[in-house]
C-alpha cells in the first residue's frame, strides 16, 4: 500500500462518507482513522510485506515477511487494497511525478495554476480530481472512452461536473502521446468513433483508470476472478475449491480461515464507506471462524 488509507489516502476530497458533511481529504480521513486504530491498541509494523502464506495441515496459516521472519496465524485477513493502472503511453513513463501524475492533491494543484489540466477516466477518483483542480486550474479536460460519464461515477458528483464553467467532459476520447522537455508541454488526444486527433496545451495530465489488485503474492489455492480480485463468500462456496461441510463465511476466501475485505475483493463498489463496512464485517467473520474451531 503507498500509506494509511491506501488509494484512499491520495484522493483530493471524500465528499460521500458518512459524518463529514463537507468533505475532508483522503490524507485527513485516513490520518484520522490510523490514529484511532492506535488508541484501540492496532499494532502496525512497516515497512513489512508478506511474500506468500502456506497453509499446514492443521490449518494454521504461515505468513512469509520480507525480513525472513514467519508470522503463524488461525485467521488471516487481506485488505492489500489495489493500485492505480498506468496508460501505456509513448513518453509517459519520463514524465511521471514531472507532469503525469496518478494522485491529485495540493502539489499538483500548483502545478496547473492558471494553465490546463487533463484528466483521465470516468471513475468517482478522476471526478473528485477533476473538481479539485478546477479551484486553481484555467480549465479542466475530463477524458472518459465511453459515452456515459454516470456509468462509473456517483450521480451528485457527475452533475457537479457536468455543471461546472472550467470542467469539460470529453467523451469517446483517449489520450495518444505526451510531449515536452524537462516537464510535460501538452498531450495529443484522439476520438475512439471518429479517429480525429487534437494538441492540448497543459501543465499536468492525471491518470485515474482503473486499478490492479494486490494479490500476486497470494497462493493459487485462493480463488481470484479473471481481474484478479479475490472472490469470498458464496462465489467460493460453488466452486470445486471449497470442500467443507459448512458456507463460507461472507469474506471467507477458498482457504478455511483466510478472509479478503475491500478493494481487493472481488465485487465491491471500491468507495471508502464500504470498505469500511467490509472491515466492520471481517471482525464478525472472523469471530464466527475461531469459535468454530
Amino acid at each position: 500500500t503507498v500509506g494509511p488509507g491506501g488509494q484512499a489516502g491520495s484522493s483530493s476530497k471524500i465528499e460521500n462518507f458518512m459524518g463529514f458533511p463537507s468533505g475532508l481529504s483522503g490524507s485527513e480521513l485516513a490520518n484520522r482513522g490510523y490514529l484511532q486504530a492506535l488508541r484501540f491498541g492496532a499494532e502496525f509494523i512497516a515497512p513489512i510485506t508478506v511474500q506468500s502464506i502456506e497453509t499446514d495441515a492443521s490449518g494454521e496459516h504461515h505468513l512469509k515477511l520480507c525480513t525472513g521472519q514467519t508470522a503463524r496465524a488461525r485467521c488471516v485477513l487481506v485488505a492489500s487494497g489495489v493500485t492505480y493502472r498506468q496508460l501505456d503511453l509513448p513518453g509517459a513513463a519520463q514524465y511521471e511525478s514531472a507532469g503525469v501524475y496518478y494522485a491529485a492533491t495540493s502539489v499538483e494543484a500548483r502545478v496547473c495554476q492558471e494553465s490546463t489540466a487533463v484528466v483521465v477516466g470516468g471513475g468517482n477518483s478522476a471526478g473528485q480530481a477533476a473538481m479539485f483542480l478546477a479551484n486553481t486550474a484555467r480549465d479542466v479536460r475530463l477524458l472518459i472512452r465511453g459515452g456515459d460519464l454516470g456509468k462509473s461515477m456517483s450521480s451528485y458528483l457527475k452533475d457537479r461536473i457536468e455543471n461546472h464553467p472550467r470542467i469539460e467532459v470529453m467523451t469517446h476520447t483517449e489520450v495518444d502521446s505526451v510531449r515536452g522537455d524537462v516537464g510535460i508541454e501538452g498531450v495529443r488526444i484522439r476520438n475512439n468513433q471518429s479517429a480525429v486527433t487534437e494538441e492540448i496545451a497543459c501543465a499536468g495530465l492525471f491518470i485515474f483508470v482503473g486499478a490492479r489488485p494486490h494479490t500476486q503474492w497470494l497462493p493459487s489455492s485462493v480463488l481470484l476472478d479473471e481481474k484478479g480480485f479475490v472472490l469470498t463468500g458464496a462465489a467460493v462456496g460453488a466452486s470445486d475449491l471449497w470442500n467443507l461441510e459448512r458456507s463460507p463465511c461472507e469474506l471467507e476466501t477458498s482457504v478455511p480461515g483466510i478472509m479478503a475485505a475491500g478493494d481487493v475483493r472481488a465485487g465491491t463498489t471500491k468507495r471508502c464507506g464500504f470498505a469500511v463496512g467490509d472491515g466492520s464485517l471481517a471482525i464478525a467473520c472472523v469471530h464466527r471462524y475461531l469459535s468454530g474451531l
